[in-house]
């Protein structure tokens, strides 16, 4: 016969356990392995986490975790690591805090054990992690369960219980990379210290569990279109060539008539209203319209005008988020100035959809995407139906 101890003081022990370990043990960095490196054309990983996550590392969000930490050994040659955030103690509301867009093509959050040790109530922390999910932006998000918490290992497992469900609700991968940890429902030998954090041994069995979910999926997938005799990659959601602002054009040399003739051949076809430079990875300010059978380009646009008083609330779409339209509202009536080719100044201006289409244009040469101005239940909406894609 077992006995169960009572759920406070299980909580309690956890507690104490968590606010004895308060920070990685030192390394020595000249004997410090280095982390794989990575292949062109890698899947991009974000990840958000607390001790289990940052372990030893000197800094993570920057791209470098240690070899303590999980990220370590599931990053590597198919899979970048690009950045993320993690702290030791970090509760699911501070990471809701913390995170930050990251351009990345998946998000594996493995996180929850000090909200548990904490008492935090389920539902704030499944909300703590939506909010992670939606602030970061990946296409994909993979939730991982916790390890053992060998002086409350019941916590853990109604943790977990309760964490696969929020993915299965929210479309999101699970992934239980906790398992070759386990031996019942306690760390096994070897594979933890102090009964709460893993070894380096654990870590590599994470990291490589959260590696194999992350690639028997296979690449993230990329939009492709036809441009003359050439075939164009469309820049999709998630990559970071869509969120850094493009320059000023300084020189009209053949490399901007190029891009000029690329995006005007690309936007002539059924279905685009418009297309910017960084939608075909240039980063440069440049886009094309093709509006009420008009095409036409502008140089160095800036948005100079918009209706004050007058809006609009239709739906809208983007190549670079193909096949999903939302409600987004924009002002009536919008004029932008740049230059052509000749250096000759331009004026583009028009209302409904042509000047939905030049404040939308404008914005992904600024680095923003539609998706930003959808308001909050909209936009979560809108970062589940993508991840429901893949």
């Amino acid at each position: 016969m077992t006995t169960r101890a009572p759920r406070a003081a299980l909580l309690a022990a956890l507690l104490a356990l968590v606010l004895a370990c308060c920070g990685p043990a030192q390394r020595d960095e000249a004997t410090e392995p280095s982390m794989a490196p990575t292949s062109p054309g890698a899947m991009r990983l974000a990840v958000v986490g607390d001790s289990i996550t940052d372990a030893d590392s000197r800094d993570l969000s920057g791209g470098r975790p240690g070899p303590g930490s999980w990220v370590f050994y599931a990053a590597g040659g198919e899979v970048a690591f690009v950045g993320g955030w993690a702290e030791w103690g970090a509760t699911t509301a501070q990471m809701a805090a913390a995170a930050r867009p990251v351009p990345a093509d998946v998000l594996v959050i493995l996180a929850g054990t000090n909200d548990a040790g904490s008492g935090v109530p389920f539902a704030q922390t499944a909300a703590h992690l939506v909010a992670v999910a939606d602030a970061v932006g990946a296409q994909r998000v993979v939730l991982s369960a916790v390890p053992p918490i060998d002086a409350a290992p019941e916590v853990a497992t109604e943790l977990n219980a309760r964490l696969s469900g929020l993915a299965r609700d929210h479309g999101w991968e699970w992934v239980d990379a906790a398992a070759g940890l386990r031996d019942g429902d306690r760390f096994a030998p070897g594979m933890s210290t102090d009964g709460l954090h893993p070894t380096r041994a654990g870590a590599r069995v994470i990291g490589g569990a959260v590696r194999d979910a992350l690639l028997a999926r296979g690449p993230v997938p990329r939009a492709w279109e036809h441009s003359g005799m050439a075939m164009r990659e469309i820049r999709v959601v998630g990559d970071p060539v869509l969120r850094t602002p493009c320059a000023e054009i300084t020189d009209i040399d053949d490399r901007v008539r190029s891009l000029v003739e690329d995006l005007l051949e690309t936007v002539d076809a059924d279905g685009r209203a418009g297309l910017a430079a960084n939608q075909i990875g240039v980063g440069l300010r440049a886009f094309s319209w093709n509006i009420d059978d008009e095409v036409g380009y502008v140089l160095n646009p800036r948005l100079v005008e918009v209706s004050e008083d007058e809006y609009q609330d239709g739906d809208e779409g983007c190549l670079s988020v193909p096949g999903l339209w939302f409600p987004t509202q924009r002002a009536w009536y919008a004029r932008v100035e740049g230059i052509d080719l000749d250096g000759k100044k331009v004026v583009v201006e028009g209302e409904e959809l042509m000047g939905r289409c030049l404040q939308h244009e404008c914005d992904h040469l600024d680095g923003m995407l539609y998706l930003d101005r959808l308001e909050k239940g909209v936009r979560k909406k809108a970062m589940k139906a993508i991840r429901e894609q893949l």
